[in-house]
Parts: structure tokens; C-alpha cells; sequence
């Protein structure tokens, strides 16, 4: 059968059009209208266009069910190939190339008057270089692999800010690359899963280091550098979540603080030292602030070394005289102040053993030679002796007060 013809067929008992148009030896070629069915017979889509050998070869359209156009464009033995473009259900169609039925190649896909995606296409994925817009403007520029960001890219705002450059591993930030926040703070280091993690700087609005070191999802952790607004460094040492915690060194504007931290504050064994960098404090620190054992060294040469509770020497203690390595007093505290039972040596040797309250021997008490031979033994009240009758030698003693 040559020329032009029609050939029908029977689908569930009925007589149905299969192809009009152009036949060549019975098959059908040149121009023709193919119709496909479901198998209860209804009609499915149709294609009008070019045939070789009882396929659509050439240009053509499909068209829909209802009349739509469904694609129009090249076509190779049945398959959409070449160019052409395609139309989705919701007013979105893809123009470009297509390679045995699939977009592949160069095309783009328009939503409307916009496109949504324009750049390389494989097996009717985004694949390859191409550029992305979201709604609201948002856009990225870069490699794809199987239809999402893969690859090296930028991800820009509306007004063609940027918002990240870099490295994206199945549609999330992930390798080394740099992340700018609204206000002009950016970060640049490893991502992982979309999150700043590994290693990385975080910077100013002014480009002044913030943080430099480890980070994990978001937060500074692991070790690093903190730095305040002017660039200079307040912190070196470990974090977690943000926060000071392990081994540190935080710089204070008259000194800094060496030791260990949690949850921000001193909390552990630590030192204290001046600007100059001799030790104030070394000894055990809770919650910001002295707490347990320790020793405090004093402008005067002194130091004490005791228990202490909030920043105060409370407790058991001693202050000693380093210059003479002698004790001056032992005993307990409140406070600061010298309060309970204890021991003051005076410098010539004789010291007084008792009661003292509000860092003045009060209550009970004796005072010895400098042989450990009994002087007086009695009340003392604001440093002292209550006995009038030998008042006299006592203040000879206590010449120091």
C-alpha cells in the first residue's frame, strides 16, 4: 500500500484510528497522524509530524488527549530527539535538546514568562552546568548532578548578593567554601551537610577576625581563637558549642587566666596572672570565681595559701611571708578576714594562739615568747588584752599593730 491512506485496528471490541496519513509498502512514512490508546481503547495522546518507517522521525507534535500540544519539535524513531520543547501541566514547559526521549543537553525550563532553570540537562535531570532561580529571586549559579547542586557554586540573593561560594554535595553546602550572613559576617572554611563544620575563620562585618579553628555544625567546637570587635585575641584554647570548655587561655584586660573551663567560666584547676604575667592566683576556680584550694599572692610579698569559697579566702588557710618564708598567720577564715581559731606570729618571734573575729584576735587566747613560754592567757576584744595590770607589756609585744 503506497500514498495516502487509513489504517484502523480493534482494541477491546472496538474499531479504532491507528494512523492517517503517508504509507510507503504499508508502513507508514512522510506525514502522518498517530494515535495512541489505552488498552480499554481511549485515547491516550496523538502525534502529527514526519514518519519513517512507522515511527515519528523528524519534526512534529504530540499533542494531549485534549488537543494540547504535548511536544513539539525533532523527532528519531519514536523518541523525542533533537530539539523541541515540552509542555509540563502547570503552565511549565522545557525548550532545548533531547536525546532518545530524554532531556539532554543544552535547554532550560520556563514557568510562565520565567525561567526556572536554564543549562545542561541528562536523563531529564539538571545535570551539568546550569543556573537555578527560586521565588523571591534567589539564585545559584553552578554544577548540578542528578537534578540537584553538586559540585562548585555560587547561591546569590535577589539583588546578586552573594550568599554562599563554593562547594555543594547533594543540594547543601559541603567541602570548603565561604558563607556571607545578612549584616556583612561571613565564614569561610569546610562544610559539612550545610552546616560551617571542621576547620574555618568567622569574620566582622569589618573583616576583623571573630573566630579562627574547629567549628561543628554551626557552633565553634573543638580548639580555636576567639577575638573581640577590634581583631585583638581573648581567647585561646578548647570550645564546645560555642562556649569556653576544656583548656584555655582567656586575655583580661590587667592579666589573663590560664586552666581549665566549662560552660564558659573558670571551673577546675587554673591560674590567674598580672599583665606582667606573675601568678595572682593558682588553685581550684568554680563557676567564674575561686573556689576550693588555693594560693593567692599579695602586692606586699605575701601570699596565702587555704581554702577559699567565692573569691574569698574561707576556711582553712595560712599567709606567709615569702621574702622571710615565714608564716604570719594559720588558722581559719571568713570572708577575707582572719575569724575562728588561729595562729598570728609576730616579728619578733612571740605569737598569739586563739580566738579571732573580724580579723582581730577577740574571744579567748594566749600569747607565747619567742622561747614558747606563756605571757598572758585570757580575753582579748578589738586586738586587745582585756587585763589593764600588764597592758603595758603587751603593747610592747604587739608593737606590729
Amino acid at each position: 500500500m503506497n500514498g495516502k491512506g487509513i489504517k484502523y485496528r480493534i482494541n477491546n471490541n472496538k474499531i479504532i484510528k491507528e494512523y492517517e496519513g503517508d504509507f510507503v509498502e504499508g508502513i507508514y512514512e512522510g506525514n502522518g497522524k498517530f494515535y495512541d490508546y489505552d488498552k480499554n481503547g481511549n485515547l491516550v495522546d496523538y502525534y502529527i509530524g514526519q514518519m519513517i518507517n512507522g515511527k515519528a522521525h523528524g519534526k512534529g507534535k504530540f499533542y494531549k488527549k485534549n488537543h494540547n500540544i504535548k511536544y513539539e519539535g525533532e523527532c528519531a524513531f519514536g523518541k523525542y530527539d533533537g530539539f523541541g520543547r515540552y509542555n509540563f501541566d502547570d503552565n511549565e514547559h522545557y525548550e532545548g535538546h533531547f536525546n532518545n526521549g530524554f532531556m539532554d543537553g543544552k535547554g532550560k525550563i520556563i514557568k510562565g514568562n520565567k525561567i526556572i532553570y536554564e543549562g545542561n540537562f541528562k536523563f531529564n535531570e539538571y545535570d551539568g552546568e546550569g543556573r537555578l532561580y527560586y521565588i523571591g529571586g534567589n539564585h545559584y549559579i553552578g554544577e548540578f548532578r542528578k537534578g540537584v547542586r553538586h559540585g562548585n557554586g555560587k547561591y546569590l540573593d535577589e539583588n546578586n548578593n552573594l550568599i554562599y561560594e563554593g562547594e555543594f554535595k547533594f543540594d547543601e553546602y559541603d567541602g570548603e567554601g565561604k558563607l556571607f550572613y545578612k549584616g556583612g559576617k561571613k565564614y569561610i572554611g569546610e562544610f559539612r551537610k550545610g552546616k560551617e563544620h571542621g576547620n574555618g575563620i568567622f569574620l566582622s562585618e569589618n573583616n576583623n577576625l571573630i573566630y579562627e579553628g574547629e567549628f561543628k555544625f554551626c557552633k565553634f567546637h573543638g580548639k580555636g581563637k576567639k577575638y573581640d570587635s577590634n581583631g585583638d585575641l581573648i581567647y585561646d584554647g578548647e570550645f564546645c558549642s560555642s562556649l569556653y570548655q576544656g583548656f584555655g587561655k582567656k586575655y583580661l584586660p590587667d592579666g589573663y587566666y590560664e586552666g581549665n573551663f566549662s560552660n564558659g567560666k573558670y571551673h577546675g584547676k587554673g591560674t590567674l596572672y598580672d599583665k606582667d604575667g606573675k601568678i595572682m592566683y593558682d588553685g581550684d576556680f568554680r563557676n567564674d570565681k575561686c573556689n576550693g584550694e588555693g594560693t593567692l599572692y599579695s602586692e606586699n610579698g605575701n601570699k596565702y595559701i587555704g581554702e577559699f569559697k567565692n573569691d574569698c579566702m574561707n576556711g582553712k588557710g595560712k599567709i606567709i611571708n615569702q621574702e622571710k618564708e615565714k608564716i604570719i598567720y594559720e588558722g581559719d577564715f571568713k570572708l577575707n578576714k582572719k575569724e575562728g581559731n588561729g595562729i598570728l606570729y609576730f616579728e619578733d618571734n612571740s605569737y598569739y594562739k586563739g580566738q579571732f573575729k573580724d580579723d582581730k584576735m577577740e574571744g579567748d587566747g594566749i600569747v607565747y615568747n619567742e622561747k614558747g613560754n606563756i605571757i598572758y592567757e585570757g580575753k582579748f576584744k578589738n586586738d586587745k588584752p582585756q587585763e589593764p595590770s600588764i597592758l603595758q607589756k603587751l603593747y610592747s609585744i604587739f608593737k606590729f599593730k
